[in-house]
């Protein structure tokens, strides 16, 4: 293997090693997933080219899941641009309501409303969006939550404890997208409804993302 090889394999190597959402684990076949504690996740549903994983032990009360899938598109910046419209994240993002970027000593925010069932109030977000280029062919988009820089609404529930990592990668003529999310819904229901919503949401997301695009 020449110089050149065996760097990238370390490279790759050390990716798989880092800690939970920060880096990510390039696939044989192309495939990169967001890194996780792999040890931690099982894959609960694989359909429609869509696997989604949940965690065997997640935060009480919280959703947390990992997703994947593949976009036939030889541009993968045709696929950032897509994603980055956030105003259209109410036509694909699950049960989003409203979707609003806004800016502030040059960061970016999105603030997004989502709707419940009754008798629950809807929940808003407010985050924080970072995007890094980790090479020539592979996006990272950060969300992390920063509940007190918009004003609470009284007709919803403020999330406060909000985290995902977006991870697009060219690979040939195909973009691989990995998600992964950890949330408090702040939704008073047992452990088998939210692992019930830890599935559909990542798969109703991705599967409507696909669609549309």
């Amino acid at each position: 293997m020449s110089p050149k090889g065996t760097a990238l394999k370390i490279l790759l190597v050390l990716c798989c090693l880092l800690g939970p959402g920060r880096a990510f684990c390039q696939q044989e076949d192309g495939r990169a997933q967001v890194r996780t504690n792999d040890e931690d996740f099982r894959l609960v549903k694989d359909s429609e080219g869509i696997q989604v994983y949940n965690k065997e032990s997640p935060k009480k009360g919280y959703i947390e899941y990992k997703a994947t899938t593949v976009i036939n598109e030889p541009d993968m910046e045709n696929v950032l641009d897509f994603f980055m419209d956030y105003a259209n994240h109410s036509e694909w993002v699950y049960n989003c309501l409203q979707s609003k970027m806004w800016q502030k000593n040059g960061q970016t925010y999105l603030y997004q409303t989502f709707k419940s069932q009754w008798p629950f109030k809807n929940r808003d977000v407010n985050l924080l969006v970072k995007k890094q280029h980790i090479d020539r062919n592979t996006v990272t988009i950060d969300f992390t939550s920063e509940p007190d820089a918009v004003p609470d609404h009284k007709k919803n529930i403020r999330i406060h404890d909000f985290e995902s990592k977006w991870l697009v990668r060219q690979s040939k003529n195909k973009v691989w997208i990995s998600v992964y999310s950890s949330f408090d819904p702040k939704l008073k229901m047992g452990g088998f409804m939210l692992r019930s919503y830890a599935t559909k949401i990542p798969f109703e997301m991705l599967k409507k993302l696909k669609i549309l695009y």
